[in-house]
């Protein structure tokens, strides 16, 4: 259960958010199109419980990200693979950041989460700036320049 909830954000990126800006038309109609899909299988997971839905709604977020990126990728040359390829050392971090927090158990539930929140930051972090995510070195040199900007 506990590596279905990092994934959900995989089949919000890229496609969606070009279709639903530009091609709202479009949006809507592949909106529809998953709107069955994801009906059936929360209807067939149902009965497995929280665990079932969770599944089913992975399910739904690989499905969904392909049919999004498929149409980005006729409309505008940023298709499945070229999503993918931008988002590999997103996803690498995510899931080091995941592997680095997992294990670390305190009884103090408290002192647990600060824990683990600050690991998280200080490994994902790191390890945006080790691989050179792109908008995380646009994101920390626009911060910079606008702590530049404060200073003068």
């Amino acid at each position: 259960m506990k590596i279905v909830i990092p994934v959900i954000g995989f089949g919000r990126a890229g496609g969606a958010r070009v279709l639903s800006k530009l091609a709202t038309d479009l949006y809507l109609k592949t909106d529809l199109c998953k709107l069955p899909m994801t009906l059936t299988t929360l209807f067939i997971a149902i009965p497995y419980g929280i665990l079932g839905v969770s599944i089913s709604q992975l399910f739904n977020v690989f499905v969904s990200f392909f049919i999004n990126a498929y149409y980005s990728g006729k409309l505008f040359g940023f298709g499945v693979v070229e999503q993918l390829k931008q988002m590999y050392p997103i996803m690498l971090a995510s899931f080091l950041m995941y592997l680095s927090i997992i294990f670390i158990e305190i009884d103090n539930l408290g002192m647990q989460m600060f824990i683990k929140v600050v690991v998280g930051v200080v490994v994902y972090f790191s390890l945006c700036w080790i691989f050179k995510v792109k908008a995380f070195v646009n994101t920390k040199n626009i911060l910079l320049n606008l702590l530049a900007n404060k200073q003068h």
